[in-house]
Parts: structure tokens; C-alpha cells; sequence
């Protein structure tokens, strides 16, 4: 005969029960009013990249960003930096406690934007986010072609030039970038994978070098500029470890037309991950 069960082996089984039922329940009440959560796995994980294709959004990819940086210098004079980014993210398989987030939406929209002018010594920045619910700015991404949008600020493509808006106060910039160099695929097996823990994978890409040229308004009168951007583009469907919680990122743009991106990742303890890569991007060559 086994040992008996003592009173916080009880309890404790008590517990369990509860949370089982209550998982068991708000899983219900989500299949019911925004339907059954999807694996986001389609097989197509540790494919190739294929442009004009993937710069557009994916139904089956649990996270994936759009991300731009650059400097550029006014007609007048002022030089800023700039960065927008906009993030998607599908809650599937996401909880906060035992309540599916996607009761609260599915996708998630997020997207960043900041200034800094570097003449003047100002920076400024701004965030929205949107589940497209009654109260929040209407957020898409189109499967079809490369457009998203978060209230009026937006990213789109048309005819190889990306297009690009973003507002806060006193501020509006728009801008067209136009890569001047071919993608570069990001990964081990350069074809654009980039390997996760627990043998799970994004596809990762950048351009990076973009002509840039477009107006903007920053706590004054309307002002052209012109300057050089840089594009991120990452996708996929994978589940953080202890081991990758957080990365630091640089993009550097050299003046003999050579591009350095160096990232490293961080645990849970911000600490650096045992794990590197570069890739130096010249007129000719790659390394």
C-alpha cells in the first residue's frame, strides 16, 4: 500500500483541478466567440526566403516586424535619425494566466516610432497598439501585398519603393526608400533561416541600404530631406527559452559603401547568449 496523501497533497491536487477546469473553460468560451486556436506551424518554417513574397504578412506566423533606421539631413541643414517599426503578433498560443489572449484579439498590432534631431538635440517617440476592438485605431496587414497601417501611420510598397508615414505631435514624416543593394538573407544556411532553440527557426532578411528622400513637419515648417535607411524584416512561429529573452542590436552604414550588422542575444539574466554572427555587406562581396 502506498503512503497516504497528507493534507497539502490534497490541497495541492485541489488546485490542479481547478486550474484544469478553468482552462478547460475559457479554451471553451474562446473556440466559441473567436474560434480555435491554430498551431501556426505550416511546414514552411525552414524555407527559403522568396522576395517580393515575404515582405508581405503571414497568416501562419506567430510573430513578425517591419523595421526601419536611418539618418538623414533636412534641405537646411538639420541632420535626425529616425526609426519605425511595426510589429504582428498572432495570440493562438498565447495566455495571461489561464485566459487566451485571443479573446482579447487576434492579431495583435504594435508599432514604434521615434526622431531624434541630432542638430537640435531633441528626440522625440511615440507607440500604438491595436487589437482592433471598438475603442482602438482600425490595424491590417495584408497577405497579399506589402501595406500595413496602424490609424494613419502605415508602410507599403509600389513598384519597388517602400513607402513610409508615421505622426505624433507637431510631427509628420513621410518618406520613400528605395534599396540599392539586393536583400541579404540572414542565417547559417543563407537562405534567410535563422535558428532557435529547441530546433525552431524564423526567416530573417534585411536591406540594407536604401536610398531615402521625403518631407516632414518636426515642431516647425514643412521640411524635404534626403539620407539613407535600413530594413529589418523577420518572421516565424517560435517559443522564447531561458536562453533568449532579449537581444542587442546594431546596424552600421560605412562610408566605402559597407554595411556591419552585429547582434547578440541575452538569457534571462541579461546575460550574452553563446551564440554570433556577422555579415559585412559590400558592392560586390559578402562575408
Amino acid at each position: 500500500m502506498g503512503e497516504p496523501k497528507t493534507f497539502e497533497d490534497n490541497f495541492q491536487e485541489f488546485v490542479k483541478n481547478i486550474e484544469t477546469n478553468a482552462v478547460t473553460f475559457f479554451e471553451t468560451v474562446a473556440d466559441t466567440f473567436v474560434g480555435k486556436a491554430e498551431s501556426l506551424r505550416d511546414g514552411t518554417e525552414f524555407d527559403a526566403v522568396e522576395l517580393p513574397r515575404d515582405l508581405a504578412a503571414h497568416k501562419n506566423s506567430q510573430t513578425e516586424w517591419w523595421y526601419y533606421t536611418g539618418h538623414g539631413k533636412t534641405d537646411s541643414g538639420k541632420e535626425f535619425g529616425f526609426e519605425l517599426v511595426f510589429f504582428k503578433r498572432r495570440t493562438d498560443e498565447d495566455k495571461f494566466s489561464l485566459v487566451p489572449l485571443r479573446l482579447f484579439g487576434n492579431p495583435l498590432y504594435f508599432a514604434h516610432f521615434a526622431l531624434t534631431d541630432v542638430t537640435e538635440k531633441k528626440f522625440r517617440y511615440a507607440h500604438r497598439k491595436s487589437a482592433n476592438g471598438v475603442f482602438d485605431l482600425p490595424a491590417s496587414a495584408s497577405e497579399k501585398h506589402f501595406h500595413l497601417r496602424l490609424g494613419d501611420w502605415s508602410l507599403r510598397e509600389s513598384h519597388g519603393t517602400h513607402i513610409l508615414r508615421a505622426t505624433a505631435n507637431n510631427i509628420v514624416w513621410e518618406a520613400n526608400l528605395k534599396p540599392t543593394k539586393p536583400a541579404v538573407l540572414n542565417g547559417k544556411e543563407k537562405i534567410g533561416v535563422s535558428y532557435k532553440d529547441e530546433g525552431q527557426a524564423s526567416r530573417y532578411f534585411s536591406y540594407t541600404r536604401m536610398e531615402m528622400e521625403g518631407d516632414m513637419i518636426f515642431g516647425g515648417e514643412p521640411e524635404h530631406f534626403t539620407g539613407s535607411a535600413w530594413m529589418d524584416r523577420e518572421f516565424g512561429t517560435w517559443t522564447p527559452t531561458e536562453r533568449q529573452k532579449g537581444w542587442d542590436w546594431f546596424s552600421i552604414q560605412l562610408d566605402n559603401n559597407c554595411e556591419i550588422m552585429c547582434y547578440q542575444l541575452r538569457d534571462s539574466e541579461r546575460q550574452p547568449v553563446a551564440f554570433f554572427e556577422r555579415n559585412l555587406r559590400q558592392r560586390k562581396r559578402r562575408f
